[in-house]
């Protein structure tokens, strides 16, 4: 096969999606993985996961190598210090070859790219970032499961968690959250949840899973839950609301949080236009893994109109 490679990689909490890009633009083919926040899922076991990934997807389109490799992990908010970068290549990924950075950056570089606008993710994790018109980049949210991330995934699930625990001691409100939590965790009881979520078999992934039940029992009206998504995505909705402040653009949604559930699309919508009611709305001109390509080949001075056009015209072509 003629033509350099160029490998994008959409590094999420959970799932991780890649592309291969011939240096003209062609769009290639696409790979997957598992979650590559390496704070969450260990650096080994990351570095291991995209290797795996990168050979398969190289081995799929009929290449020996790739000249760049560009990762946008949901472990960083920008680009990555150079120690940050030596420990995740290790000896499986040149440095030289290698850029790495956070991952809202490559969603809104494939939203918008090379102009003024505001990514909001909502994954596993959640984070808003807008790059105003001198390229100055605005964030907020994106402090990760531990210190907490609403708007997330990770967010609800915890406060759904939260909401059975005090449901428990008679401090709020009993609802079917109960139930989901048992069944999700495969837990006899409510204290019998502590040893099933606290144990080694339970990640940071795992316990976000349970947000797709919150989602579905608000979807058929539960009270609680209903109330556990809007107060979780009205933070997120006031987050993006400054970072519009002080960035005004267009909005893109990304994540899968939004891309799978058309209840959270409608309700972050409606919650960000109660902030800001002249707020635009816009449809991503890419997904973020070809943002990473089109992020590194900026960054390196390689990006044309040209290949623009082409990753434009092509990259349907494999999905």
């Amino acid at each position: 096969m003629g033509g350099r490679v160029w490998i994008g990689v959409d590094g999420g909490g959970t799932h991780s999606t890649l592309a291969a890009v011939r240096e003209d633009g062609t769009v290639l083919g696409y790979g997957s993985c598992g979650g590559l926040n390496f704070y969450a899922s260990g650096m080994e076991t990351v570095r291991e996961r995209l290797s795996l990934a990168v050979s398969e997807l190289l081995g799929s389109i009929g290449a020996e190598g790739y000249a760049m490799l560009s990762v946008g992990s949901a472990a960083l908010d920008g680009r990555a210090s150079e120690a940050q970068k030596q420990e995740f290549a290790g000896s499986v990924f040149p440095r030289d070859r290698l850029e790495l950075c956070g991952d809202v950056f490559m969603a809104q570089c494939g939203a918008c790219p090379g102009k003024p606008g505001v990514a909001v993710v909502s994954g596993t994790g959640a984070m808003v970032l807008g790059i105003d018109e001198k390229g100055t980049a605005h964030f907020a949210g994106g402090w990760g499961y531990l210190l907490g991330d609403p708007g997330s995934a990770y967010g609800t699930a915890v406060e759904a968690l939260r909401s059975v625990f005090a449901a428990e001691e008679g401090l709020g409100p009993r609802s079917a959250l109960r139930s989901k939590a048992l069944a999700h965790f495969g837990a006899a009881s409510v204290r019998d949840l502590i040893p099933q979520i606290y144990g080694d078999g339970c990640s940071p992934s795992d316990i976000a899973d349970l947000a797709r039940e919150v989602i579905s029992l608000a979807e058929n009206g539960d009270a609680e839950a209903s109330r556990i998504l809007k107060e979780q995505y009205r933070v997120l909705a006031k987050q993006t609301a400054i970072v519009l402040d002080a960035c005004p653009g267009q909005v893109f949604l990304w994540g899968g949080m939004f891309g799978h559930s058309s209840y959270i699309r409608g309700l972050f919508r409606d919650l960000l236009l109660s902030e800001r009611p002249d707020t635009a709305f816009g449809e991503p001109v890419f997904p973020p893994e070809l943002g990473a390509v089109v992020w590194a080949m900026q960054s390196r001075g390689f990006l044309t109109q040209s290949i623009l056009e082409t990753i434009g015209s092509t990259w349907r072509d494999k999905k």
